[in-house]
């Protein structure tokens, strides 16, 4: 009985895989006809044992091991259509819409996991740049009014002359200086009884003077004294005396002009200028307009008061 060759069946991609391996080397002979061999005929690989070689022939010798490599077949029919995911739940007892069976597959939300580490932080940003200015608000509510300031100092004042002669009708006898004319009296400062210099408000006022005395024709010089009273009281160490002396013509002419501080604690208090001669020829005279060249008259007294506190 005939020994019949041994056949190994093979795939057509392994023994493609097979083909490629050993068409690398020297081991592969390839029968030259063999492209000549139709679609779907079987190709025979053969193997010899004693050399190691792989023959692609149509037929093996007897010393060679057969084996088969089939050609790819025909591509068969089409399958049927298998049934999707949601007809196959249906088939085994689900009910609902798509919609109810595709919700079914989200599964509860899993718990929460551990937090993760802190990540590191970031380095500062630079510095923007400034933005525009802002509209300017609206105006606030007026304040509330402050309360009053106390009033500041203001003086009152005076200011008065007399044009008529004044004389000495009874020798080494006091008598007030008069004030006939009053040329500033509305400011604090009025003349009463002619005589009397009288102060709205307390304070401290400067009281000065100025008296044109005439001494007539005599043979020798005159005396004259002028001194202070207030409230009716000669005022200590006020008086000043003055000698009016001849000339010429044995008369004689001075000027008495000084001031006085005066202080009053209360308002409508008030001082008098006093003077006495030792003669009737001293007197202080009114002097009118001259000419050659023209003057203005000469006041017997002229008295200004003004408040320093």
């Amino acid at each position: 009985m005939a020994k019949v060759a041994k056949h190994h069946i093979i795939n057509g991609s392994v023994a493609l895989a097979v083909a490629l391996i050993v068409s690398a080397t020297t081991w592969l002979v390839v029968e030259p006809n063999l492209e000549s061999i139709a679609a779907g005929s079987s190709r025979t690989a053969c193997f010899e044992k004693k050399t190691g070689h792989v023959y692609l022939r149509t037929i093996c010798k007897s010393t060679e091991t057969k084996l088969v490599i089939n050609s790819a077949g025909a591509n068969g029919a089409q399958g049927l259509q298998g049934q999707s995911a949601y007809a196959l739940a249906a088939e085994y007892g689900f009910t609902g819409t798509v919609t109810e069976w595709l919700a079914s597959l989200v599964g509860p939300p899993g718990a929460t996991g551990p937090q993760g580490p802190s990540g590191y932080s970031g380095s500062d940003g630079g510095r923007g740049s400034t933005g525009p200015q802002g509209p300017v608000g609206p105006v606030g509510p007026a304040g509330t009014n402050g309360t009053n300031g106390t009033n500041g100092f203001v003086p009152d004042y005076g200011y008065f002359i007399d044009v008529t002669s004044q004389t000495m009708t009874a020798i080494n006898t006091p008598t007030a200086m008069k004030f006939g004319t009053s040329l500033i009296s509305d400011k604090g400062v009025t003349i009463v009884n002619g005589n009397e210099i009288h102060f709205a408000k307390a304070g401290t006022y400067n009281v000065s003077f100025s008296a044109q005395v005439f001494k007539a024709s005599s043979t020798a010089p005159e005396d004259i004294d002028i001194w202070l009273s207030k409230n009716g009281a000669d005022v200590l160490n006020s008086n000043t005396q003055l000698t009016i002396v001849n000339d010429v013509a044995k008369t004689g002419k001075a000027v008495a002009a000084w001031n006085f501080f005066v202080t009053t604690t209360a308002p409508n208090e008030y001082c008098q200028l006093m003077w006495s001669a030792a003669s009737t020829v001293i007197s202080i005279p009114y002097v009118g307009p001259q000419t050659l060249p023209d003057r203005p008259g000469i006041p017997s007294l002229i008295l200004s008061v003004n408040q320093v506190g």
